[in-house]
């Protein structure tokens, strides 16, 4: 073989061999993604092309080359169609019925046209070789139905072009990449076609292999640097930037494809550059928000970073216009100022109105889940009930809004002596009560009668009288061993009202066990 046919050979063998790899590529590696069918159809159709036309470069008598052209001519035809529709499926363009038929019309009349050429020379004209190169070149001279197909490839190629470059003003600036690498690549056959056509190309050798193999080249490219049949352009459109929720796109693989500005008030390290990776790599550090992601339930979520956000967490499958299942979108909206509506609906249900304390149901609820946590795990806890002594009179005496102020400053003062853990409720009329996780009997007793000392030396003004008044105190504390439950909340409250009365019935201003 003449050393420089072998060079051809071995440049549209190697073309060849790379398309295959890409097929496999695509077909074994990114066989999930939703685009990549037609990407790995056309790569292995450019295979079988280019090999059928290394064979005939190789051929020495008209017969081989006819059957090396019939070879070629069973790809050829829809290449320009599977290039139309991975373009078409990759920017998320429908495609109609209608328009397949149109598309497949013209290949199939190539292949008839080409295989009936003998009857009717009307693809090719004349099919011989070559007189002045210094090895075999076939020499094809075309007929009208050759330069339909041409005017098809071209037109197909065309609209692939135009396409792409409509997506490219509205996409970012990975997607950009993705497709300038695409455009790149199919221009390579309208360039090499013009050289052919023209008889510019060396020795009259066809140069469309070796350019759809460049075309596959720059869109493996694509696949390896960008991930472009991973990552592409789902939901640009959706996802505005003046949403004031935060919105992050995401493939069928969790890959992020997209998202906006304002959900980097969730995820403030997002940055474009990560568009191609793994949320679950990107928020890793957030335990909570890795389990969100991971389960996939609508949900609040809290963040802190300096100030406290509450978000609500949206899932929506997204679908491109052939419903074809292409990832989803994760939504991030503030709900801030609801749940802060809540906390104080919630606070205002469980406060007393007057005295600031919490009120008789929300203290036994808390005192509940204190004590049946007390009762499984073992330990000591007290309670104190005390009562203003006299408070009747005080009201009959001074009137209800005296009785007010004395009930709003008792309160004040307790709270004042109590540890962070103890929980405080008004039991009832002038009845407060308070329960003493983690303290032993004698601790109850002393905290007790620090209250009653506070609450005797503590004037109470109101409309320009000053009075004071005194409580009665009863303490109650159990020392539970673990697993023992033979007391309720309900009995240890009771022992400490016990105590309150006996206080009462000795003379009342006292502390009573």
């Amino acid at each position: 073989m003449h050393s420089e046919l072998l060079k051809y050979v071995v440049i549209v063998g190697s073309s060849g061999v790379l398309s295959l790899a890409l097929s496999l590529y695509g077909a074994f590696k990114i066989r999930d993604s939703p685009r990549v069918k037609h990407y790995v159809i056309l790569t292995f159709l450019s295979s079988v092309f280019a090999f059928g036309y290394m064979f005939e470069m190789m051929s020495t008598s008209i017969e081989e080359v006819k059957f090396w052209l019939s070879v070629e001519y069973l790809p050829l035809p829809f290449i320009p169609a599977f290039i139309v529709l991975m373009c078409f499926n990759y920017v998320g363009k429908k495609i109609y019925p209608a328009f397949y038929y149109l598309l497949f019309t013209v290949p199939i009349i190539t292949i008839f046209t080409h295989n009936t050429n003998d009857w009717h020379d009307m693809y090719y004209k004349k099919i011989g070789f070559r007189s002045d190169t210094p090895f075999p070149v076939v020499d094809l001279v075309a007929g009208p139905f050759h330069y339909l197909h041409s005017f098809y490839l071209f037109v197909c190629i065309m609209l692939s072009i135009i396409v792409l470059l409509m997506e490219l003003r509205k996409s970012v600036f990975q997607f950009q990449m993705q497709i300038l690498l695409m455009v790149s690549g199919l221009l390579t056959p309208i360039i090499a076609s013009y050289f052919y056509l023209n008889k510019l190309s060396p020795y009259g050798i066809d140069l469309v292999p070796v350019s759809i193999g460049l075309t596959c080249l720059f869109h493996g490219l694509s696949i390896f640097m960008f991930r472009s049949f991973n990552v592409v352009p789902i939901a640009r459109d959706t996802v505005f930037e003046t949403m004031q929720e935060g919105v992050i796109v995401l493939n069928q693989k969790g890959i992020v494809v997209d998202f906006n500005n304002a959900v980097r008030q969730v995820i403030p390290m997002l940055h474009h550059r990560m568009v191609g990776e793994h949320i679950l790599s990107i928020v890793k550090e957030n335990k909570a928000l890795v389990t969100i992601i991971q389960e996939r339930k609508e949900c609040d979520y809290r963040h802190e970073a300096g100030v406290i956000q509450h978000f609500h967490v949206r899932f929506s499958e997204v679908y491109n216009t052939s419903q074809v299942y292409v990832g989803q979108m994760i939504t991030f909206s503030d709900v801030t100022e609801r749940v802060n509506m809540q906390e104080d609906l919630r606070k205002l249900a469980s406060i007393d109105g007057l005295t600031g304390v919490y009120n008789r149901t929300f203290f036994v609820r808390q005192a509940e889940e204190m004590f049946i946590s007390l009762m499984k795990r073992g330990g000591v806890a007290g309670i104190i009930m005390f009562d203003i002594d006299y408070f009747k009179t005080v009201n009959d005496t001074y009137g209800h809004e005296m009785g007010d102020a004395v009930l709003r400053k008792i309160s004040e003062v307790v709270q004042k002596n109590v540890r962070p853990a103890d929980i405080i409720g008004r039991y009832g009329g002038e009845e407060f009560i308070v329960y003493l996780p983690a303290t032993a009997l004698y601790e109850a007793h002393s905290l007790a009668a620090q209250l009653r000392e506070a609450i005797q030396n503590t004037a109470v003004e109101a409309d320009g009288v000053e009075i004071r008044v005194t409580a009665s105190f009863g303490v109650a504390a159990l020392d539970i061993q673990l697993g023992n439950a033979a007391c309720t909340l309900d009995e240890f409250v009771r022992k400490a009202d016990q105590a309150l009365y006996t206080a009462k019935r000795n003379g009342r201003n006292r502390v009573e066990v």
